[in-house]
């Protein structure tokens, strides 16, 4: 029905209200497990929004679909582009994503870039400054790791959690 709406009335539909039937029909090939249907009006759907307010719905789907279909580098800038969007915690969330897709994709300068971020919007999140040390080990920047590592350990309540992080 929706393509049929989109065929017979698409000239005359605005483009947001173009892009939230694609959106929508992007979700419904989702849930039906069409997923090479779904990436193609999801990517109609991002393509017709505002590059600055794209629907973080149909972002998501989108940025999810491109990464199991192995395209990791679009996908992380998709995820990107969604934190950019939201904002606050959420953005955090999102920006841990981009940090885990560069360190899979090898780009360590990305990964410590979007983890930082992610650091200073979820100060609070352990897994973020363990994930950040990492990286900062990896790209041979100590001074980075061990500020990094001091964060994790003043935010860990376990004594015996925080020794074992001395030691490891």
């Amino acid at each position: 029905v929706l393509e049929q709406r989109v065929l017979h009335h698409g000239d005359a539909l605005e483009p947001g209200e173009l892009a939230s039937l694609h959106a929508h029909a992007g979700r419904l090939r989702v849930a039906t497990g069409d997923s090479a249907g779904a990436l193609r009006s999801l990517r109609r759907a991002v393509s017709l929004m505002p590059p600055d307010r794209p629907d973080p719905d149909a972002l998501l789907a989108l940025a999810k679909l491109t990464e199991e279909s192995g395209r990791t580098d679009e996908a992380q800038e998709l995820y990107a582009r969604l934190a950019r969007r939201v904002g606050g915690l959420a953005a955090a969330t999102h920006w841990v994503k981009v940090g885990a897709l560069a360190r899979g994709r090898g780009d360590q300068e990305a990964a410590a870039n979007a983890l930082t971020e992610a650091r200073r919007l979820d100060p609070q999140r352990k897994d973020v400054a363990r994930a950040l040390m990492e990286v900062e080990m990896a790209r041979g920047n100590n001074s980075a790791a061990v500020v990094a590592l001091m964060e994790l350990l003043s935010r860990e309540e376990d004594p015996a959690r925080q020794a074992s992080m001395h030691l490891s």
